[in-house]
């Protein structure tokens, strides 16, 4: 892209990047310094950075077009050189906020995990009551059953019947717990599959991306502002009078 409407590029292509790279470095540090902007901008900024980083060579290379139109004087050169600097201020935002997100990301998902985890487990523990609550009640309507009818039967029956009982409880016991164990096995097995690899609990992470995301930003602000002055000391140095021109009539 060299012009647009007839107008050089760059000096359209370079008010964006003016604008788009500071706000994504003060983006950076909202979200790394405040969890509730973290949450609702963290996916946003880092669209924005990676936006800028794209903008950037194109921005440049209009400016090196440009370069080769305009007379080469030593303001023209310095503006070049430190033009070329740009994306190394875009680069380190650009990371930092993409490891915000994706770290928001694994927070989002593990307190997510956690609560289905919690869910399943009380499922689990209810249906197990359940199963035991009945099967008591089926023993008890057994045993008042087998009562009844042991009234005008051989008392040889009785202990043969109390040990048929206590045979499907203990059946009924051990397939509850089984279920139990199945549910909590199934739940081990669901968390160890959500792995993370920028520790979301970790405290010491969290310092560490916000102590560099307030370098990378302060260092893209900085060199943005190095890099504006000098494209104004180019453009318009010499180009201009202290005093009022007489108007023309």
């Amino acid at each position: 892209m060299t012009t647009v409407n007839g107008l050089p590029a760059h000096i359209l292509l370079v008010h964006a990047i003016v604008v788009l790279l500071p706000l994504s470095a003060l983006l950076l540090v909202l979200t790394a310094c405040l969890a509730p902007v973290r949450r609702r901008l963290a996916g946003a900024n880092a669209i924005l950075s990676v936006l800028v980083v794209v903008l950037v060579p194109i921005t440049t290379n209009a400016g090196e077009w440009l370069e080769r139109r305009v007379a080469r004087t030593p303001l023209v050169r310095a503006h070049t050189e430190i033009g070329d600097t740009a994306i190394w201020a875009a680069i380190p935002v650009a990371v930092l906020a993409l490891a915000l997100w994706w770290r928001q990301r694994e927070a989002g998902a593990g307190g997510g995990a956690g609560a289905a985890g919690s869910g399943s487990a009380a499922a689990s523990s209810g249906t197990a009551d359940v199963a035991a609550v009945a099967t008591g009640r089926g023993v008890s309507a057994d045993a008042g059953s087998a009562d009844s009818a042991a009234a005008g039967a051989a008392a040889a029956d009785a202990p043969a019947r109390a040990d048929a009982a206590g045979s499907v409880a203990t059946r009924a016991a051990h397939g509850g717990a089984g279920q139990t164990s199945g549910a909590g096995h199934t739940g081990a097995a669901g968390t160890s599959r959500r792995r993370t690899f920028l520790a979301p609990a970790s405290k010491a992470v969290t310092v560490t991306l916000t102590v560099l995301s307030v370098l990378a930003a302060g260092a893209a602000v900085y060199d943005i502002v190095r890099i504006g002055d000098s494209g104004a000391q180019a453009s318009w140095q010499g180009q201009f009078q202290q005093n009022p021109l007489p108007r023309v009539r």
